[in-house]
């Protein structure tokens, strides 16, 4: 018999597009155990994706940028927006730049996260919260960037 709350209405179905098998693993083991997110769809490229994308029914796409690189960050994220509009995205990075951040912020993703912090309870923590409309959920060290910007902007 299948667990219940695998298959809830409820569950954010996720999608996720990361190149290297380690950090993909490092997702998968740490939402397995959330009743609240659902792992539909793994991908480990950006031309998968595009190939599986008519067919995809996410709720949210967690994606490595170097999938496909921050030269054609902006135009990846139309292409995706264009077959999934009400998706929810939310980018990946080993160490993200403050040009990531703000690229993230212009495109009007959900989140910005660093590969190196995601655990557990930061995945659990922050893929229900960028359900919501005007989040955007970082990890710390994201956070400590956006806080730079912000009080150099307030100067």
């Amino acid at each position: 018999m299948q667990r219940e709350d695998h298959f809830s209405r409820t569950a954010i179905r996720l999608g996720l597009l990361v190149m290297d098998s380690e950090t993909r693993d490092i997702i998968k083991i740490a939402i397995a155990a959330d009743p609240q997110i659902n792992l539909v769809q793994e991908m480990e490229s950006y031309e998968q994706l595009m190939t599986d994308i008519e067919q995809l029914r996410i709720d949210m796409l967690l994606f490595d940028v170097d999938a496909f690189g921050l030269t054609s960050f902006r135009e990846a994220i139309k292409g995706i927006r264009q077959y999934l509009p009400g998706i929810r995205l939310i980018v990946l990075k080993d160490t993200p730049s403050l040009d990531l951040v703000l690229m993230s912020l212009a495109s009007s993703l959900q989140g910005c996260m660093s590969k190196q912090s995601l655990n557990t309870s930061v995945l659990a923590r922050n893929i229900p919260k960028a359900m919501n409309r005007n989040a955007f959920v970082a990890t710390p060290d994201i956070s400590n960037i956006l806080a730079k910007v912000i009080s150099r902007r307030e100067k």
